[in-house]
């Protein structure tokens, strides 16, 4: 699994009800009132409040008003069969909607937002967690979100539909954990004491297995067989077989400034250097003799990073830009997506889209790996100090350190 939709408004048709051709009908009940569902309009053009005026006629929103539709060949009045003039909000698969609020086209056709509710056209965010003392780091797979709460050193899951506000504590005690990934087995995290740690996904009756100590590492990441983490203080990338390595990590690279977040295909290790000029370096995942290959350099506090089959992606922390490059090379001109950004930090992908904590600016974001012109789509806004991000097919999920939530929104 990689760890690591544009909101558009579509076929708004506010002011019409009805085909052009379609004429006005006034009840034959009351020829003076108006305002009324049904009535015609308000000699301005306006109605009763929730009601609408489309071709002369007072209706709800997303509601026919049953006047014949001429546009439609055979059909005295409107049926499923529609077009885009006959549905005040617009029309999805040949039915009226509401873009801007049905949760099930939520902004535009098919956009789903997967049980949370829609408002002016956006996909509002579902708190999967609160209370949570510090949450840091998060990994998802298939069935579960994990993090880490770095005050309270503890590493916990939730169900990605939800757990009723009722995570599961996987191990605690823990000696402030940092980062964390997972596999098709276990949670794995590293803790700032040195440690390095593993829990299965369906729990380890709070004993879970230390593979590694000595390690003040800043960052884990996991593939099928290996764990790799960066030891922040001594400057070393190392690995361990996720089963055992008997406390004997093979170092891949050392005299590293300060790396800090990694990111994996099935060849290399990526990862970012924080401090120093910063920079994005990468190195085989059976080891490149000590000697790896810069992708960038002077990236001001280079940290969150995601990697695709053909670009990596990171963050520039201070430098306030998201930035990607070849997996191949960029000749040391990597590319700039998003700039002028509040301190960007976790980084993660799809196939379609960029995604990226703002710290300070309390929002999460995304761009199309294509590019977006600088102009990234906020998906949340009024956030407590997002740092960690993941997304799966559906959802993006982040943690917010401030106020102790973990959070889900429909991408």
């Amino acid at each position: 699994m990689k760890h690591s939709i544009s909101i558009v408004g579509l076929c708004l048709a506010v002011l019409s009800a009805c085909s052009a051709d379609d004429a006005p009908v006034t009840p034959a009940s009351d020829a003076s009132a108006s305002g009324g569902e049904g009535q015609p309009c308000h000699p301005n053009q306006t109605c009763d409040a929730g009601l609408t005026c489309g071709n002369g006629i007072c209706k709800k929103p997303g509601v026919d008003s049953g006047v014949a539709d001429t546009s439609v060949a055979d059909a005295p009045v409107d049926s499923a069969q529609l077009d885009s003039s006959t549905c005040d909000a617009g029309q999805c698969g040949g039915q009226c909607a509401d873009l801007q609020n049905d949760a099930k086209n939520c902004g535009q056709c098919a956009h789903d937002c997967g049980g949370a509710t829609c408002a002016l056209g956006v996909c509002q965010p579902v708190v999967l967690a609160s209370g949570q003392n510090g949450p840091f780091a998060l990994a998802l797979d298939a069935t579960n979100v994990y993090w880490l709460n770095i005050n309270g050193g503890t590493v916990m899951k939730c169900a990605v539909g939800g757990c009723n506000n009722s995570p599961t504590i996987l191990a605690s005690n823990q000696g402030v954990p940092q980062g964390v990934a997972v596999d098709a087995a276990n949670v794995y995290w590293n803790n700032k004491d040195g440690t390095i740690m593993k829990c299965a996904v369906g729990g380890c009756n709070g004993t879970p297995s230390s593979l590694a100590t000595g390690q003040f590492s800043e960052n884990i990441a996991a593939d099928a067989t290996n764990l790799y983490w960066s030891h922040y203080g001594a400057g070393d990338l190392l690995k361990c077989a996720s089963g055992n390595c008997n406390n004997n990590p093979t170092t891949l690279v050392s005299g590293l400034n300060s790396p800090a977040a990694i990111a994996l295909d099935a060849t290399y290790v990526y990862w970012t250097n924080a401090v120093g000029n910063g920079s994005v370096m990468k190195c085989g995942i059976a080891g490149c003799g000590n000697a790896p290959t810069t992708l960038a350099t002077t990236q001001d506090t280079a940290l969150g990073i995601a990697v695709d089959a053909t670009n990596v992606y990171w963050s520039t922390y201070n430098g306030g830009s998201i930035m990607k490059c070849a997996v191949g090379g960029c000749s040391n001109a990597p590319t700039t997506l998003a700039s002028g950004l509040s301190n960007p930090s976790g980084v993660a992908i799809d196939a379609t889209n960029v995604y990226w904590a703002n710290v300070n600016g309390n929002t999460i974001q995304k761009c199309a790996i294509a590019g977006c012109n600088n102009t990234p789509t906020t998906l949340a806004s009024g956030q407590s100090a997002p740092t960690s991000i993941a997304v799966d097919a559906k959802s993006a999920y982040w943690t917010n350190n401030k106020n102790g939530t973990v959070m889900k929104v429909a991408k």
